[in-house]
């Protein structure tokens, strides 16, 4: 049934590429659309094995009453693994990752107002607790990205923060191999400082032709690689309302120029090369785009980073642009 999933917990399948749940009727759509390697024959097989497991949803409509898993549950293997910085209603389990949808939907469910308002003294009330109707730092996964059942649950209450190694020394640990470890860390930690910040290449010491013609280096320099430009590459948020349509779309544009790319029959240039008579030339290889769909998966994931870094530095201001700026050409 690769690369679907069933776990008996939950009326759905899974696809273990693209990590998240299909219903029944739907197996057939998703093969079409993400998975175009599979063969026919495979296809149907896939699809005849689903319909034989009881108790699975078979549309949209049967996940409007969805049995979401109760928020002590286990991480849920095969989907998107857990983020950790959720926010979940007291009051009920609604779980949502922005502070302002949390806030709108406290409003609008269960009546709560928010006591901070214009014109009262902020600086008295930053002395005091506050206490809000949702609690910070949930673990959630969703099964859908889209359509019904698709909003986030919380996984792993019960999961207990690992414990933090004790930094006193070894009860038999002599005072030279103590500062020995000491300066050991402190030597790591200088060095990864070291390689956070973004220098410009000493041609001499660090000859780099691709990153001095490209100018990259005196672009960059002000800049720290983990802290400030991997910021832009993040996952996109729930109010990225842009960027979703924009990675929706590559995915959709993405997985229909590969289908229509596939070679179906053997073309005369194959031919000829298989019939040729000079053994000691090395043949060409004809274009083919047959991939692992793991490693498509992973293709337009790169694709969808670059995308977000583009969209999210034009949405910068200007005292926080980069000093440089994309363009077509």
């Amino acid at each position: 049934m690769e690369p679907f999933i069933h776990i008996t917990e939950f009326p759905i399948v899974i696809c273990k590429v693209c990590k998240f749940g299909c219903v029944a009727n739907e197996v057939q759509g998703h093969i079409e659309r993400k998975h175009t390697t599979i063969t026919e024959e495979k296809a149907n097989s896939i699809i005849k094995t689903v319909n034989e497991i009881t108790g699975l949803i078979h549309s949209q409509a049967g996940l409007c009453n969805f049995p979401f898993p109760p928020p002590t549950i286990d991480p849920i293997p095969y989907i998107e693994p857990p983020k950790t910085n959720g926010l979940q209603c007291h009051t009920c389990d609604y779980v949502v990752r922005n502070v302002r949808k949390m806030q709108q939907h406290c409003r609008d469910k269960h009546g709560w107002q928010n006591d901070w308002k214009r014109g009262s003294n902020i600086k008295k009330k930053l002395k005091e607790s506050r206490v809000f109707p949702w609690r910070e730092g949930v673990h959630y996964q969703r099964f859908f990205k889209s359509h019904q059942a698709s909003r986030w649950f919380e996984v792993g209450r019960a999961v207990k923060p690992p414990v933090q190694p004790s930094q006193k020394p070894e009860p038999n640990e002599s005072v030279i191999e103590r500062l020995m470890r000491i300066h050991r860390k402190q030597v790591e930690r200088f060095n990864a400082a070291e390689e956070e910040e973004i220098k410009v290449a000493d041609e001499k010491k660090e000859p780099n032709a691709w990153v001095e013609r490209t100018g990259w280096n005196d672009h960059l320099q002000r800049f720290k690689a983990k802290k400030e430009l991997l910021l832009f590459a993040a996952p996109i948020r729930d109010d990225e309302l842009v960027l979703q349509i924009m990675c929706e779309t590559f995915e959709r544009v993405a997985d229909r120029a590969r289908a229509a790319s596939v070679q179906r029959t053997v073309g005369l240039a194959a031919l000829f090369q298989i019939e040729r008579k000079d053994i000691y030339t090395k043949p060409s290889k004809p274009f083919d785009n047959r991939l692992e769909d793991e490693s498509w998966a992973q293709y337009k994931g790169y694709w969808k980073i670059l995308m977000c870094i583009w969209q999210r530095m034009e949405d910068q201001n200007d005292d926080k642009k980069p000093p440089y700026k994309l363009t077509v050409r």
